[in-house]
């Protein structure tokens, strides 16, 4: 916890920001976060948040299987090498 402590007072100097000042700035971007997802639950119906959803689950799906494959392809080829 100390070293949390430390790294946002380490962040607001480097940016040279008041701890005051960066403490209300992280505030303020907690309040606009939660607003939006009371924007987004209370402005689309829950379908299309399931459709929004589903796109998102399929687009991670992708890029997991982009992934493995990458893994894959490297693997082949070090046991190609080295193997």
């Amino acid at each position: 916890m100390v070293a949390a402590s430390y790294d946002n007072v380490a962040c607001a100097i480097v940016f040279g920001l008041d701890v005051a000042v960066f403490a209300a700035l992280a505030a303020a971007a907690a309040v606009i976060a939660v607003g939006a997802g009371q924007t987004y639950e209370s402005s689309l119906s829950l379908k299309t948040r399931e459709k929004i959803d589903e796109g998102m689950n399929d687009m991670w799906d992708w890029g997991a299987d982009r992934v493995d494959d990458a893994t894959d392809w490297v693997s082949d080829q070090w046991n190609r090498i080295f193997g």
